[in-house]
């Protein structure tokens, strides 16, 4: 079971260890590195949604049949507070989260809503696992989704830095 999503400013990637926040991992007891898709919550539950929508339904029904305005308004209502909980889950964007697996059986996530940053991040510590290079560091700033090679500021499309 992953622990709690943590939600660092920075990640820094060194030589042998990869700092997410306060917490320092180190590179080799890192079994798996992968891109994880984040349930979104939603502020009405599904059979919250078909409850207000048939409930709505009955109930202005309810205020045609007894020729009530406020039993109908009532039901309008309840209506489109379901109507509501549909939009919402076409508007509301998918989050993504860095899930670091440890050889120890522990899961780590760092979130962000930018999926093709987390698959950076992921390539550069699967680089790093594969060829370490102890001249390279990387430090990823999960605000402005940036990300310093070696001391040099990278925003947008991804590069690297100078070679020595």
């Amino acid at each position: 079971m992953a622990k709690k999503e943590d939600k660092p400013k920075f990640l820094e990637l060194t030589y042998k260890t990869l700092k997410v926040g306060n917490t320092i991992y180190k590179l080799d007891t890192i079994n798996r590195v992968s891109v994880h898709t984040l349930k979104p919550s939603y502020s009405i539950k599904n059979l919250g949604i078909i409850r207000f929508l048939l409930f709505g339904m009955l109930v202005s029904y309810g205020g045609i049949a007894f020729n009530d305005e406020k039993i109908k308004l009532i039901g309008v209502l309840l209506f489109f507070i379901g109507i509501g909980g549909i939009v919402e889950r076409f508007i509301r964007k998918n989050k993504y989260a860095l899930k670091l697996t440890f050889n120890f059986g522990g899961e780590s996530l760092v979130g962000s809503q930018e999926k093709d940053f987390i698959e950076k991040i992921v390539n550069k510590i699967y680089e790093f696992m594969n060829n370490p290079d102890p001249r390279n560091s990387y430090v990823f700033n999960m605000e402005d989704r940036s990300i310093t090679v070696g001391g040099d500021s990278i925003g947008g499309d991804f590069k690297t830095g100078d070679s020595y």
